[in-house]
């Protein structure tokens, strides 16, 4: 049986050791990294069918080797800060740092996610309303995607909205996907947050980030003049009257939140 007190004993040299941090916390560090290389490895396969005939694959695999290495020696150094000394664990900077190894997953693997999700948005409502439109989505990894799809007859359903409202239904059903998919993260960000604190901070990064960079595609059409914003912009839906739209759930909740602070008072 192999004694780990005598092997860090072992590795110890003039009082430095080597192996500084206790076993609970280096499993803890594989854990954390393991289950996100596993997450970031299942988003990317879902995004590979849709990547481009280039170098997006290479350059998806470098972008996940970047973000595993850094997360690890982010955790690894959070760990090693936690363990030299007891009281720096619950303090402010320990609950700081722990969102940061969120944030480079979201960052990098989360928005392709956000992307996906965004583009199938797309892909659905084209279906749904057109016939024949024969959608495909194309994602270029960390820096955004595309959904085309032929003009064609408006389907049944099409109609029922009108023939007029189809394009511009098309338009933001990328934004209605990203922005509905928020309040579900929220929820598990509920839920999870003492039993899995780390995939907590993901789901409620995920949730915050779907809403910025919603309302920041939807402010460049002042000045980008194209996407689905510029399509809605053209039947009366002005770029930032879609970011208070999109923006309606956090706004609501956070405002309940405070009367309800105010209330108790």
């Amino acid at each position: 049986m192999i004694n780990i007190q005598r092997i860090r004993s072992a590795v110890s040299c003039c009082g430095c050791q080597i192996w500084p941090l206790p076993l609970e916390r280096v499993r803890r560090v594989a854990l954390h990294t393991l289950t996100e290389l596993g997450a970031s490895i299942a988003i990317g396969a879902a995004c590979t069918p849709f990547l481009p005939a280039n170098d997006s694959l290479a350059i998806l695999g470098i972008g996940l080797a970047a973000q595993t290495a850094i997360n690890l020696c982010l955790r690894i150094g959070r760990e090693y800060a936690a363990s030299q000394d007891p009281q720096w664990e619950p303090s402010i900077p320990t609950r700081a740092m722990g969102y940061t190894a969120p944030i480079v997953f979201v960052a990098n693997s989360g928005l392709n996610a956000i992307v996906l999700w965004h583009e199938f948005g797309h892909f659905c409502a084209a279906k749904l309303l057109l016939s024949h439109s024969n959608p495909s989505i194309v994602i270029t990894p960390y820096a955004g995607g595309i959904t085309s799809y032929q003009d064609s007859i408006v389907s049944n359903i099409g109609n029922a909205f009108g023939s007029n409202e189809v394009l511009p239904l098309i338009a933001s059903a990328g934004p209605g996907f990203s922005v509905l998919a928020a309040p579900f993260y929220y929820l598990g960000y509920r839920a999870s947050r003492h039993k899995w604190p780390e995939f907590s901070r993901v789901l409620i990064i995920m949730a915050v980030t779907s809403y910025t960079t919603e309302s920041i595609y939807a402010i460049s059409t002042l000045w980008n003049h194209h996407g689905d914003f510029q399509r809605l912009w053209r039947v009366g839906v002005h770029p930032i009257v879609s970011v208070f739209i999109l923006n309606s759930a956090p706004l609501t909740l956070l405002s309940v939140r405070t009367i309800r602070r105010l209330l108790r008072r």
